[in-house]
């Protein structure tokens, strides 16, 4: 408990500081994310705890430009490049910063790299048609 009041402070500590204030939006409970996530341009996935990475999928599924922390704890397993495209993932904060000047640098690059998301979420993580799937399966038309 002490850690996440530790924690906070300094989050807030951070919001106030020449290179952040102003940079950081902060909405309240909203039952439509997908508009303040595409507003956004890039997300960053950066958390050792968040074992899927929802958020993420959905802020990319929206168009917004992912970029994936690799952490060095995790980097053997290659978890983050088994999951997402090599392209999302980065191994240090210089990469993650190189990411998002290279893709923000011109409006084309960012484009693209929002399309490759939202078709990457598409591919891999959209169930399809799950109920036709489901009523197959139980009914035995498989």
């Amino acid at each position: 408990m002490r850690s996440q009041h530790d924690y906070a402070r300094a989050f807030r500590a951070r919001l106030t500081q020449d290179d952040v204030r102003g940079a950081v939006d902060f909405v309240g409970y909203t039952r439509d994310v997908a508009p303040h996530l595409a507003a956004s341009g890039f997300v960053l996935s950066t958390s050792r705890r968040e074992s899927f990475g929802l958020g993420l999928v959905e802020a990319a599924a929206s168009g917004v430009v992912p970029v994936v922390r690799n952490w060095p704890i995790y980097a053997p397993l290659e978890a983050a490049r088994t999951l997402f495209p090599g392209s999302w993932v980065v191994d240090t904060v210089e990469e993650a910063v190189e990411r998002i000047r290279s893709t923000a640098s011109s409006e084309e690059d960012w484009v693209r790299a929002s399309r490759e998301a939202r078709d990457v979420v598409a591919e891999r993580f959209s169930s399809g048609d799950a109920r036709e799937a489901f009523r197959r399966l139980v009914l035995g038309e498989v």
